[in-house]
C-alpha cells in the first residue's frame, strides 16, 4: 500500500485526556504525536495541507494540488456546535483540542492571580462538560475568588447516561461555590454572561462551551452529504453510499 495522510495539523492529539490540560495536570505537549515522524517510520507520506474537496479519483487541496487515490478514507471528525446561539462563537471557549484547552487553562490561571471575583460557567452537562467542570474544580475549588455554574437545557447532568450520576455529582459539590442552571436554554452569550430564553440572565467572566458537535464542513464540500449539518451516510462496512471507493470512519459517519 502507498498511503498519503492529509491534515492541516502536524500533530495527532490524544483527545481522551485533553480536559486535564484545564487543571494543569497535563500541559498539552505530551498529548501530541508527530504525524510526519510516525508516517515516515512506516514508509508513507504526510502532507500538512487542508483538503477542500473530493472527486471519485482525487483529493483536492486548498493550494490547488490534486492527490490521486484508488481508495480514500475520510476521518474528519466533528467541529464545535454552538447551534446558532448568538455570540457563542465569539465569547464562549470551546474545548475540543489541545490548543483550545490551553487557552482555557491560561484564562483560569490569570484569574487565580487576582483577588477579583471570577465567575466561571460551563455550558453543557454532558460527558465533555462534566469532565471539564471536574478539572476546573480539581485546580480551583478552594480559591475563594472563584464561583462556578453549570448550565444545561436538560433537567439533570449526564441525562443520557445510566444511573443517578446527577445526584452523585451534586453530592461532591454541595459544599463548594457551585450553582446549577438546568432545564434552561441559552439564547445569547456576550462578554458579560449568558441570556436564557426564559428571560433570565447569568453573569459569567469565563464561559466554556460544551454544547455538542457538528459535522465537519468538508463532508458537504466533498459531496459526501446532501446538505450542511449532515453526517455522512455509510453502510455496515463504513463505505460511503455516495462513492463506493470512499470509506468514512469515526465521528464523520452517520
Amino acid at each position: 500500500f502507498d498511503v498519503t495522510v492529509i491534515d492541516p495539523s502536524p500533530h495527532i492529539e490524544w483527545l481522551p485526556n485533553v480536559h486535564e490540560i484545564i487543571s494543569g495536570v497535563k500541559k498539552g505537549d505530551e498529548l501530541r504525536l508527530s504525524r510526519a515522524i510516525l508516517l515516515r517510520r512506516l514508509g508513507h507520506q504526510f502532507l500538512m495541507q487542508r483538503a477542500q474537496g473530493l472527486t471519485s479519483q482525487f483529493v483536492e487541496l486548498d493550494g490547488g494540488q490534486r492527490i490521486p487515490f484508488d481508495v480514500c478514507i475520510v476521518a474528519t471528525g466533528s467541529v464545535n456546535n454552538t447551534f446558532g446561539v448568538a455570540g457563542a462563537d465569539q465569547h464562549a471557549l470551546p474545548m475540543k483540542s489541545v490548543e483550545q484547552c490551553q487557552v482555557i487553562a491560561r484564562r483560569l490561571h490569570r484569574a487565580s492571580l487576582s483577588h477579583r471575583t471570577c465567575r466561571v460557567t460551563v455550558v453543557g452537562g454532558g460527558i465533555e462538560g462534566v469532565e471539564a467542570f471536574g478539572e476546573i474544580l480539581r485546580a480551583y475549588r478552594h480559591r475563594p475568588q472563584f464561583e462556578f455554574t453549570v448550565v444545561d437545557s436538560a433537567e439533570r447532568l449526564l441525562s443520557h447516561c445510566p444511573g443517578n450520576l446527577d445526584g452523585a455529582i451534586r453530592g461532591h459539590t454541595d459544599r463548594l461555590r457551585v450553582e446549577y442552571e438546568l432545564g434552561k436554554k441559552v439564547e445569547e452569550v456576550d462578554a458579560e454572561g449568558i441570556c436564557f430564553t426564559d428571560g433570565s440572565a447569568l453573569e459569567s467572566d469565563i464561559t466554556l462551551w460544551s454544547g455538542g458537535s457538528a459535522p465537519n464542513p468538508f463532508l458537504v464540500q466533498a459531496q459526501l452529504t446532501d446538505a450542511p449539518g449532515q453526517w455522512a451516510d455509510v453502510n455496515g462496512s463504513f463505505q460511503s453510499r455516495q462513492r463506493e471507493n470512499v470509506f468514512i470512519i469515526g465521528d464523520a459517519a452517520q
